[in-house]
This record gives structure tokens, C-alpha cells and sequence, in this order.
């Protein structure tokens, strides 16, 4: 009874001196929960080892928009072009939103973001449908530039804006969610042309604010007679659309494309002809920049560092999507236009000559 007892002890102590050790050496919940929180607490960690680049780790938060679309891709494709390039780095993508993405980066609630860059120089200034400014928005890298399409059925009597204008013509369509890219831009679009919403209703017309799936979805049961997005060429969404319904692309004019580019940061883009089996002729649009931002007090190893992943994969991350296919390091940074460039990704750009 006495042997037994006494190696019952022995192994109770052991245990013991065992779970002591495990507790200390392992980090507690609170050292989690503070990892990732934002962007002033993502970790650069030099692992143990030579000291190279490959031994560092990051650990970062990407926000994209709703899943299953093209910025999911992207923004997935990006993050394990840094674990790739940094093993053991630990990248998470979450949910966002087209607009509301700018203000998670300023509010610092992810480690940084897919954007348009209109939305980001909106919310930079605090326009319009942004409440308030959000200064501390800053540019990592550009992935492409998304032409915007507005589209009519074949047969349609309207071949521009000014059509529009001059006929009090009906146009019936969804410019997508309010606060998104393609809304903003395709009101300043018809504003420039001197067509206002209201103008549009007495006419009997209908502007809505559905997705472009389900806008598409009406056009091709011809209960809108327009349609319009933003995407990357050629658009999934504009093929699928063309395979049920004959449609054609409409160009803008010239002083309504400097003034779009003027005032939200888009620039001077062309959709080629033949990039569309039903458009043969060239279609003069705006593009909007889809760009990565972060918050200013990312640290500039970090950023440079993101930058870094994102140029040396960039032969992985084309067979990621399409986007990535024709990217370099020279659009990446010159298609951010006037978007301020954060200084650690600014490193990265001028150490390899892509900026003075």
C-alpha cells in the first residue's frame, strides 16, 4: 500500500513540474487576441536562422468584397503569393465591401485591402458617400484597371450619352449598390451630360441599385434597356450576358472622360475592339484602378514587404486570375494614380527604378 502511494506521488509530481513548464513556455490567450487586431500589431518576426528575407513571417488580415467574385480571387492569389514568399506567414481574407473597404483601412480593422482607387481618393477627401475624411489611406500596389461598360441591346436607338439627353429617353437599368464605384461614376457620367436622376424618372425611366448579376438578369428579360459594370477585360459577366441577348458597348465622349478623370481619379481607358465577339469597333470609356491600400502606420518593412511578395510571384499570381497576366511592377505603381503611396512600398519602387 505504501509502494503504491508513494509512486502515485512521484508520478502526480511529475505531471506537475511537466504542466508548469508546458504554461510557461506557451503564449497565453491574451498574446493571441492581441495578434492581427490591427494594423499597428501585425507581426514581422525574424524567425531563427540565417537572418535572410525568407526568415521573416507577417501576419496580416486582406479584406476583399463578397465572396465568390473577382476580388476574392485577387486578394486570395495575393495572399499566398506572401505566405509563398515568406513560409509560415499567416494570412487571413475576409469579407468586405467595395465601399466600405476604404474605411476598415482607416479605421484599421484589417491589415489592408482591395479598393477602387475613386473610392479610396473619395474617401481620402470625405466626398460624397463618404460622411467624413479618412486621411490616413495610403497605396500599396495596383492589380488592373476595370473599364466602366454601359451596355444596350442591339437594337437600341441610343448610341451615346447626349442620345440620352436629346430624345428624353427612357433608360431603365440598375447602376449597382449605392456607394459603390459603378453608382457614383455612372451618375457623374450622366451628369456630365447634363441628365439627372430625376430627369430620368419624368422621362419614365428607372434608376435601382441592384447587383450587376440581377440588373443583367433584367436586361436580358428586356425589363431595363441598359446595364452597366465595372470589370476587368474580358468581363465573365458581359460574355454570359452577350450568350442571351444581342448587345453593343457605348463610348463617352471625350470632354466627359476628362472630366470623370478630373474629379474621381479614373483615367482614359479602351476596350478594344474584338475583345468582344459582338463589338468590333474600339469603345472609349473611364477605368477604374483596382488597387491594395493600407493605413499610414503600417510599418514601412511590412508594406515594402507586401510589395515585394506581390512582384516576385507575379508569375504564380497569373495563373491565379487574368488580372495578374499583363501586371508589372510598373503599372503596379503607376496605376495608382494620384492615391498617396505608402512610404515602405515607395522603398520598394524606387530601389527598383520604377520611380525616382
Amino acid at each position: 500500500m505504501g509502494s503504491k502511494r508513494y509512486w502515485l506521488i512521484r508520478l502526480l509530481f511529475v505531471f506537475l513540474i511537466g504542466f508548469v513548464y508546458i504554461a510557461g513556455c506557451s503564449p497565453n490567450e491574451k498574446d493571441i487576441s492581441q495578434q492581427g487586431s490591427s494594423t499597428e500589431k501585425d507581426a514581422l518576426q525574424q524567425g531563427e536562422g540565417q537572418g535572410n528575407e525568407k526568415d521573416f513571417t507577417l501576419e496580416l488580415t486582406i479584406a476583399m468584397a463578397s465572396p465568390g467574385g473577382v476580388w476574392q480571387a485577387i486578394c486570395e492569389g495575393a495572399a499566398q503569393a506572401i505566405r509563398q514568399e515568406y513560409p509560415g506567414s499567416r494570412i487571413e481574407v475576409i469579407s468586405g465591401s467595395m465601399g466600405g473597404n476604404a474605411v476598415s483601412v482607416q479605421e484599421k480593422t484589417v491589415s489592408f485591402a482591395l479598393s477602387h482607387a475613386p473610392n479610396a481618393r473619395l474617401a481620402i477627401n470625405g466626398s460624397p458617400p463618404y460622411d467624413s475624411k479618412n486621411p490616413d489611406i495610403m497605396g500599396l500596389s495596383a492589380v488592373y484597371i476595370g473599364p466602366l461598360h454601359f451596355l444596350v441591346p442591339v437594337d437600341s436607338p441610343i448610341y451615346s450619352f447626349k442620345d440620352i439627353k436629346e430624345n428624353k429617353y427612357p433608360v431603365k437599368m440598375s447602376i449597382n449598390s449605392k456607394g459603390s464605384t459603378v453608382e457614383f461614376l455612372s451618375e457623374a457620367v450622366f451628369k456630365q451630360n447634363g441628365i439627372t436622376i430625376d430627369d430620368i424618372k419624368s422621362w419614365g425611366g428607372e434608376i435601382s441599385y441592384l447587383s450587376t448579376a440581377d440588373g443583367f438578369s433584367y436586361l436580358r428579360e428586356k425589363v431595363y434597356n441598359m446595364g452597366t459594370l465595372c470589370s476587368y477585360l474580358p468581363s465573365t459577366q458581359v460574355l454570359e450576358l452577350s450568350s442571351g441577348l444581342d448587345i453593343r458597348l457605348i463610348s463617352l465622349e471625350e470632354d466627359t472622360i476628362d472630366n470623370i478623370c478630373k474629379n474621381y481619379g479614373t483615367v482614359r481607358s479602351v476596350i478594344p475592339g474584338g475583345v468582344y465577339s459582338f463589338q468590333n469597333e474600339e469603345t472609349i470609356t473611364v477605368g477604374s484602378p483596382n488597387i491594395f491600400i493600407t493605413n499610414k502606420d503600417m510599418p514601412d518593412e511590412v508594406a515594402y514587404k507586401i510589395v515585394e511578395a506581390l512582384d516576385k510571384q507575379r508569375d504564380y499570381l497569373g495563373n491565379v486570375h487574368e488580372t495578374f497576366k499583363t501586371l508589372t511592377l510598373e503599372k503596379m505603381f503607376k496605376d495608382m494614380g494620384d492615391i498617396p503611396v505608402h512610404p515602405g512600398a515607395l522603398k520598394y519602387y524606387q530601389e527598383h527604378g520604377v520611380v525616382n
